[in-house]
């Protein structure tokens, strides 16, 4: 889910391909860019952190 959409505001194509990315860094990192232990904890860090990106080489 797009920070925009987790704050309520407006969504387009740029959420698009926001939500493309945080998508395409699971499996690349091996889990969720966002992965938090409880759904407000991730809501929040969509919204207001920097996802934390991993490299499963």
């Amino acid at each position: 889910m797009a920070p925009e959409r987790v704050m309520g505001s407006q969504t387009g194509p740029s959420s698009d391909l926001w939500s493309l990315g945080a998508t395409l860094a699971t499996p690349s990192g091996g889990h969720s860019p966002f992965r938090r232990p409880a759904r407000p904890a991730k809501l929040h860090a969509v919204a207001y952190e920097e996802p934390v990106l991993t490299d499963r080489r």
